[in-house]
């Protein structure tokens, strides 16, 4: 069998992406991510994680709810849960810790970056974090404050988001 290890860059999220002109693109790790399914989970974890956040609400703490829709929500660091159908919840849990990788956009320059990527407006509420950034499905949220947003994104594209980053931020601060 051929070797084609030298036909791409090896992929390495040791360091940050890009740390310039007002903007810091890195990868972060989380404890724990849990996907949570069935009617009323949005409430149901509120003692816990606090009330689930959308678009562009900000997620506080090292806990929180995030919505992707009606009913489901995306645990983050929250409470160990059992995988599979809860009979006395109604409820299909989901460990996806190592099917979401999570990249963090800081600084002043995020909302540049993010105009670039996706159609999002501050003005216009959503009670969903699943978005469209790029070409790819992701969970996008402010993370701690406006300038700090998290994207979620399936492990298996992690790549091409960090390439798409890059991209991005070549375009708007130079290589």
């Amino acid at each position: 069998m051929r070797n084609d290890n030298d036909n791409w860059d090896m992929f390495d999220i040791g360091g940050p992406l890009v740390t310039a002109s007002g903007i810091t693109i890195q990868s972060r790790a989380v404890a724990r991510q849990t996907v949570i399914s069935g009617a009323g989970v949005l409430r149901a974890f509120e003692k816990s994680c606090g009330p689930a956040i959308g678009w562009p609400d900000v997620a506080q703490g090292a806990s929180y709810a995030v919505a992707l829709r009606r009913d489901r929500v995306l645990l983050v660091n929250g409470p160990a849960l059992q995988e599979g159908w809860d009979d006395t919840t109604g409820h299909a849990v989901s460990d996806m810790t190592g099917g979401y990788a999570v990249i963090e956009l800081s600084g002043v320059g995020v909302q540049d970056v993010l105009k670039r990527g996706a159609e999002i407006n501050p003005d216009l509420p959503s009670r969903s974090a699943a978005r469209r950034f790029g070409e790819l499905g992701v969970i996008l949220y402010h993370f701690e404050n406006a300038n700090c947003v998290r994207l979620h994104v399936n492990v298996a594209q992690q790549h091409a988001a960090w390439l798409m980053l890059q991209s991005y931020a070549d375009q708007m601060f130079g290589p």
